[in-house]
């Protein structure tokens, strides 16, 4: 059955069983006393925890000052901020006597922070760990130039880098395969609709096997 969140929630890949959930983490303190604070204050909560069993589990290698400057870098204002205009939740927030247009970047990511612990009491953590790094932890990697921290990696140890890149698909499509040797050890494959992309792709193995900030 359709309703007025039925985008959010195929844009989300998760339907609601109790839309009031979403209806709350919607409402600004500025409509009503009963408002989305305390699913701000859940969500970040809940936020922090999946990002950091996250980190945990992907780099068994880093020690707490790694994973805490990358949990720190994935839950920052502005990649929620980013998120919500990509989900375009202007559309569904609820306030009075306030533009939309110019909500302050607390404000923003303080919506996603509620939409994060709506998806959490209507359907628990899993739900929210799919969201999570589907949305904010895969748009974290994205960001992060690897190639880059890869030379500067090298560079500070004296290591030689080598990027062997070849095109693996055909005229209509092409298609890369790139790997990374630094010092004899070779990392990937990574792949990619282009060269750079196919060395990112590599680069981000090297990284995420050596566990580089």
């Amino acid at each position: 059955m359709s309703n007025e969140y039925s985008g959010l929630e195929n844009r989300i890949g998760y339907h609601f069983k109790d839309l009031a959930h979403l209806e709350l983490a919607f409402t600004h303190s500025s409509v009503a006393d009963n408002n989305n604070q305390r699913m701000e204050f859940l969500g970040d909560a809940v936020l922090d925890m999946v990002v950091a069993d996250y980190l945990y589990r992907r780099y068994p290698q880093a020690d707490e000052g790694q994973l805490t400057d990358m949990r720190a870098q994935i839950v920052s204002r502005k990649p929620l901020c980013d998120l919500y205009e990509e989900l375009q939740l202007s559309f569904h927030l609820q306030v009075f006597n306030l533009s939309k247009r110019n909500m302050s970047v607390k404000t923003r990511s303080d919506v996603v922070e509620a939409l994060i612990a709506a998806i959490y009491l209507d359907g628990g953590v899993e739900p929210v760990r799919a969201f999570v790094e589907r949305f904010i932890c895969a748009a974290y990697h994205e960001r992060v130039d690897y190639k880059s921290r890869m030379y500067e990696y090298a560079q500070s140890r004296g290591l030689h880098v080598l990027f062997e890149t070849i095109d693996v698909g055909d005229e209509h499509k092409p298609f890369f395969e790139s790997t990374l040797t630094i010092d004899g050890t070779v990392y990937g494959p990574g792949r990619g609709n282009s060269k750079k992309q196919a060395e990112q792709a590599a680069s981000r193995v090297a990284w995420e096997v050596l566990c580089i900030n």
